[in-house]
């Protein structure tokens, strides 16, 4: 029985240092199946803009985000003259 990989997951998980040690195989096993995951893989993880977003994109707190947002709306709606 062949176990499908979740490609997206590994490499998140990589580009955030969170790959166990079996996820690392897993991952490794992915990349060396294709020249295109390789391609993709290499050009994911040198593109710093990309890593550097994704980093801050997993650290955004959407919850908390949409409570300063609805703040500063109630705030600006409370300046209004009409």
């Amino acid at each position: 029985m062949k176990i499908k990989v979740d490609a997206e997951k590994l490499i998140a998980k990589y580009l955030l240092g969170d790959l166990t040690d079996p996820e690392k195989e897993q991952l490794d096993n992915w990349i060396k199946n294709s020249p295109q995951h390789e391609e993709f893989f290499n050009h994911l993880c040198t593109n710093m803009s990309f890593r550097k977003r994704y980093e801050a994109y997993t650290q955004i707190n959407s919850h908390q985000a949409w409570k300063r947002f609805k703040k500063n709306i109630a705030k600006y709606q409370s300046h209004q003259f009409f």
